[in-house]
């Protein structure tokens, strides 16, 4: 009997879920950024905050695309206060970007 209540309750659950396909294979396609970091005196870049994958599915979920871009972008903007009271003075030059994956 509580087999049958777990499967009423769960099931329709799974077919309106909100979710999107994280794994390492055939997993949704996702938007990434990065806070880049210029040095002058040595002229090389680094990536010095990443964010986390946003996923996004336009198939699934129309708006999805933009609103894991906004995301992203959002998230970087929240972490680049902290990145340029480490990197500040004009020896550093600081830039971010999204990317879709």
């Amino acid at each position: 009997m509580k087999f049958i209540l777990v499967l009423i309750l769960l099931l329709p659950s799974k077919g309106i879920s909100d979710h999107y396909k994280t794994g390492f294979f055939f997993s949704d396609p996702n938007y990434r950024g990065c806070i880049w970091v210029y040095d002058i005196v040595d002229g090389k870049n680094s990536c010095v905050e990443r964010s986390p994958k946003f996923y996004f599915h336009e198939g699934k979920h129309k708006g999805s695309m933009a609103k894991a871009k906004n995301q992203c972008v959002r998230y970087l903007r929240s972490m680049y206060g902290k990145v340029k009271r480490k990197y500040k003075g004009e020896l550093f030059e600081l830039d971010y970007y999204c990317q879709h994956d």
